[in-house]
């Protein structure tokens, strides 16, 4: 199954908070996302304040880039992480609860 563009920025954020600091080639092995599809998400994640590029200023030129996730980043993902675990809780409540049939007489 193919992964919504929400789901593949959530798996960035994860890899990044459970790894710590990664270079790009590492993100592309724990997320399986292609090196140009990575590049323009961690482009959008950067853009908004949750990933951020770690290298050192005189390394830049090098393709050794760094990226970390931001304090923001943390707190997006943990706001997910709940609105992922109640969606869980409604979809087994809905699997458990059996449905109730009113006959007419």
């Amino acid at each position: 199954m193919q992964r919504s563009k929400l789901e593949t920025h959530i798996d960035i954020l994860e890899a990044l908070a459970r790894q710590g600091p990664l270079m790009l080639t590492s993100i592309m092995h724990e997320t399986h996302i292609s090196y140009s599809l990575l590049k323009q998400y961690l482009n959008f994640l950067i853009q908004h304040d949750l990933v951020e590029d770690q290298t050192p200023h005189k390394e830049k030129h090098r393709a050794k880039i760094i990226y970390a996730i931001t304090e923001r980043g943390r707190i997006v993902l943990g706001h997910f992480k709940k609105v992922n675990t109640a969606f869980q809780a409604v979809e087994e409540t809905k699997k458990t609860t059996p449905l109730l049939y009113i006959t007419r007489s």
